[in-house]
């Protein structure tokens, strides 16, 4: 094993103010061109606008309205939503809504992933793979050699904590009752990408373990942060993952052609919801399992909030309006309905430039040197909440060195 410190080339910005790409017409997010609209200049930004002054109608001081953008590859529209100072463009795709009452409990679903695809990478010979991103992975054949570890906070990471964090808080504020934010953590599920090269023969079992021990400290760490940014009194922060049981399963212990069914045979026996999304949605990979997870949180959630009589609302990133599109049609198959709910996509105040291994996919986990802390900077300016500065303060407080929740420094590296 050995330990190489990573080496950069002179600073070159991988983001762009979101108001600066606009005007010069190169906003992109995702595989979609990113177009400023007019006030009230569409019959769908008009509706967007009512739905949203209808939800917060009962709630004070919030503000519908101003600017205005749209994804023209898949017309998602996002309209600014203030609270005082604090503004953040929302959208709110295919969520019905409904008229939020102050004084009723509010369960919140909310959620991050892990690194940046520039974190992890695994070397095939000179071919460099990101190792947390899904379709790389799928597509993967030859062996990986070597892993490039590199454990810093990711603008992805920081940008999405400090965005949806602060957008929570602000949110959250306006009710007088019980607040439970439920924030997926999907340490099992990053997990769940090397157990599966492992099972395909692609990964051996010391790289495995490597991997494992990365992951498993990345949860600590994110913990922390979000819970620097949840500052409502009365709101509870909960960190889930319906794919916990994963760990108990010691599956690196397993020969590597038994973890397949391994898996999905726990998963199928561990409650009814599983078993149900198993039976309507069966897994051939095993990071199959990994988007059904997404999915188990929408349905337990919905379901914990009718159980209690709480308003459910989602407070994500647009790139995961997919996870409702698909809940929404398996509700007959699992027995639950998702509604009522709102959901609030929150949109980044920034665009992703550069991309690393020229991913095509325009997103802040997709950035060029997402671990730059320069980066991060650039990223969080749209953000002047003290917990948005000690994001920042992190980030540059470990330029080369990253503490990890075990209290080791481990440099970037090569393994």
């Amino acid at each position: 094993m050995s330990t190489v410190a990573h080496t950069e080339d002179p600073f070159t910005p991988s983001l762009t103010d979101l108001g600066t790409a606009l005007a010069a017409g190169n906003a992109r997010y995702s595989s979609s061109p990113v177009e400023a609209l007019q006030p009230h200049g569409t019959t769908s930004l008009k509706r967007l606008e009512r739905k949203l002054s209808h939800t917060f109608s009962n709630l004070q001081d919030i503000q519908v309205g101003g600017r205005s953008i749209v994804h023209s590859a898949t017309g998602l529209i996002f309209t600014d939503v203030s609270f005082g100072k604090a503004s953040y463009l929302v959208g709110c795709d295919t969520v019905p809504g409904y008229l939020l009452q102050p004084d009723r409990p509010v369960e919140v679903t909310s959620g991050t992933c892990l690194f940046g695809s520039n974190s992890f990478a695994g070397y095939t010979g000179s071919a460099a793979v990101p190792l947390t991103e899904p379709l790389s992975l799928h597509n993967l054949h030859s062996p990986i050699a070597s892993l490039s570890i590199d454990e810093r906070l990711h603008v992805y990471e920081a940008e999405t904590i400090a965005r949806l964090g602060s957008f929570i808080n602000n949110l959250t504020s306006q009710f007088h009752a019980p607040v439970t934010v439920y924030f997926h953590e999907p340490v099992p599920e990053y997990e769940l990408y090397g157990i599966d090269l492992y099972a395909r023969g692609l990964l051996n079992q010391e790289l495995l373990g490597t991997y494992l021990d990365v992951v498993r400290r990345r949860g600590p760490l994110i913990k922390n942060l979000m819970h620097a940014q949840l500052r409502v009194s009365h709101a509870t922060l909960r960190f889930v993952s319906p794919m916990a049981w994963v760990d108990e399963l010691n599956l690196s212990r397993l020969p590597a052609c038994d973890i397949p069914a391994a898996v999905n045979s726990a998963g199928s026996q561990q409650d009814a919801l599983w078993s149900a999304l198993l039976a309507s949605r069966p897994c051939q990979k095993l990071t199959d399992l990994n988007y059904l997870s997404y999915i188990y949180a929408y349905f337990s959630q919905a379901q914990r909030a009718h159980d209690i009589g709480a308003q459910h609302i989602f407070v994500e990133n647009p790139d995961e309006t997919k996870i409702y599109a698909n809940a929404e049609q398996l509700q007959d198959a699992v027995g639950i309905g998702l509604e009522p709910a709102c959901g609030f996509y929150v949109h980044p105040q920034v665009v992703v430039s550069r991309t690393a291994f020229d991913l095509d996919d325009h997103v802040l986990y997709d950035c060029q040197n997402g671990t730059d802390p320069r980066n991060i900077e650039i990223a969080l300016r749209a953000y002047s909440t003290d917990a948005a500065q000690a994001l920042l303060q992190y980030a540059h407080g470990i330029p080369e060195n990253t503490q990890t929740a075990s209290g080791q420094n481990r440099t970037p590296e090569t393994v």
